[in-house]
């Protein structure tokens, strides 16, 4: 039987170190647009959740027809979650991650 979406969000936000995002956005004086101060452990928490909801809900969206081997992203606040469907489309996996930094480069040359 497949694992419901909420018992891995809960096992996810259970498990994942808030307390080290905290310390790290202190550290950096890191503040959330609609917020005067550093995101509270609670308000880091709810965000998380939300991040993981919605990345559940679009990779089990029935019109994506997408791959099951994609993975569908939300990311915000510097948090990013990850999920990714079985072949028969229910959810198979999520993922959460908190970013400081980041980097990609792309070959944007064109074949003439």
């Amino acid at each position: 039987m497949a694992r419901k979406s909420y018992d891995m969000v809960n096992e996810v936000l259970a498990h994942f170190n808030f307390e080290k995002v905290h310390k790290t956005m202190t550290a950096l004086n890191w503040k959330w647009f609609d917020k005067a101060a550093v995101p509270t452990i609670a308000e880091l928490k709810e965000s998380a959740e939300q991040r993981l909801y919605d990345a559940i809900k679009q990779v089990i969206d029935p019109k994506n027809t997408e791959h099951h081997d994609i993975g569908w992203i939300s990311a915000s606040g510097g948090f990013k979650a990850m999920a990714w469907k079985n072949e028969d489309g229910t959810l198979a996996r999520i993922q959460l991650e908190f970013i400081v930094a980041d980097w990609d480069a792309e070959d944007d040359e064109t074949e003439s």
